[in-house]
């Protein structure tokens, strides 16, 4: 059973929604579009309120269809305002981004009401072509979502992770994972397109790099595997914990049943294969790159991906702590020193010349022993 967060019914927007596709189709052909700011605010506050309406799902999916294209169209006059940002970006580019945001989250409302509303249908079974399309497109606008907060440099959803790992696992269970939409991914390939942008370290990316790593996964994703974690999974790889809302990450704890393994072999196969050909002189084109990675910036964009993707150093304990954890966090070089290195510092009539240690005493008053240095002050921090 999905368990995905939708927005309950409001009576009173009744009245301001628009659900007749003709009156919908004409009003969207009316919005503001040289300014894109304006026309995101007026479609998002036209989802809002057809998100909190009670429709059947051939109604929503109908009317979404007519939505989609213009959403897109405004999704990418947004980015193309926000790619040419500088970071820290203003507060009018943080607006916009927030306005992306809520887009996306608008978005997938519809879609998760759709794919609901298709599984607690009351009477006989779900169309296979309808489940595949809604649970599809649910991934493939969460998967967006993810990608709107790494350019925005703002934090996930909480259970947008959990989100993704359901509709997966359940267009798995039904066997729609490979089918695709008209114009979308499978639910596979777009799910380790989300899975592999995560472990990209979005953080430490510009938006240019962000986005030549999307047109790259749109092409070579299917090229990672997904398969049920063994007692020896395959290296390069990566966990996924499919009961947790966190995207994947080395293999620092036990699997749990139904966990899956991400082999990114062949993935980091070509990532090597493309560099050399890029290397021997090769065009990106001729190195079959997809249209959009002919710039200079892609070559060192797929050293930076084999290298994290390739998960070479596998390392023995966690490097992030997490949620309900806790950590122990000292401040100071000095307090570092300490920490580090708590013997007391050595006398000054110790001396090291010419590669040899020499002693030299002087008979002088005996001085005070030195006093032993102050512990570091460590605080305990609780991770929320």
């Amino acid at each position: 059973m999905l368990n995905l967060n939708v927005p309950g019914t409001d009576p009173v927007l009744k009245q301001s929604t628009e659900t007749r596709p003709k009156a919908v189709s004409a009003w969207l052909d009316r919005l503001p579009f040289s300014i894109p700011t304006e026309a995101a605010q007026q479609l998002v506050m036209a989802l809002y309120a057809l998100n909190r309406q009670q429709l059947d799902a051939a109604e929503r999916t109908a009317l979404l269809t007519l939505y989609r294209p213009v959403v897109a169209r405004a999704v990418a006059s947004l980015e193309a305002m926000l790619a040419e940002s500088g970071v820290p970006p203003s507060p009018q580019m943080r607006q916009t981004g927030a306005l992306l945001r809520e887009l996306h989250i608008e978005h997938s409302y519809g879609y998760k009401q759709v794919l609901l509303s298709l599984i607690n249908r009351r009477f006989g079974r779900p169309n296979p072509k309808y489940l595949a399309e809604a649970s599809t497109r649910l991934l493939a606008v969460l998967r967006d979502i993810q990608a709107a907060c790494y350019l925005t440099y703002s934090p996930l959803p909480a259970g947008l992770w959990q989100e993704l790992h359901q509709v997966y696992q359940f267009a798995l269970s039904t066997g729609l994972a490979d089918d695709a939409g008209e114009d979308a991914p499978p639910a596979s390939r777009a799910y380790c397109q989300a899975l592999l942008t995560a472990l990209a370290d979005p953080p430490h990316m510009n938006p240019a790099q962000l986005a030549l790593t999307q047109i790259y996964l749109s092409k070579f994703a299917s090229l990672a595997v997904l398969a049920p974690v063994t007692a020896n999974p395959p290296k390069p790889g990566f966990l996924i914990t499919v009961k947790a809302d966190r995207p994947p990450g080395q293999l620092s704890v036990n699997p749990e049943e139904g966990d899956l393994w991400l082999c990114t072999e062949a993935l980091c196969r070509h990532l090597h294969e493309t560099g050399q050909r890029l290397r021997a002189g090769d065009t990106p084109r001729q190195a079959g790159l997809p249209h959009g990675m002919e710039s200079e910036p892609s070559k060192a964009l797929l050293k930076r991906l084999l290298k994290l993707w390739g998960n070479s150093a596998q390392r023995v304990f966690k490097r992030h702590a997490r949620p309900g954890e806790t950590m122990q966090l000292v401040a100071g070089l000095g307090a570092i020193h300490r920490l580090l290195d708590p013997s007391p510092p050595a006398s000054a009539d110790d001396t090291d010349t010419d590669n040899h240690l020499q002693i030299r005493c002087v008979e002088t008053t005996p001085a005070a022993p030195l006093a032993a240095p102050a512990p570091p002050q460590i605080t305990q921090w609780s991770i929320i």
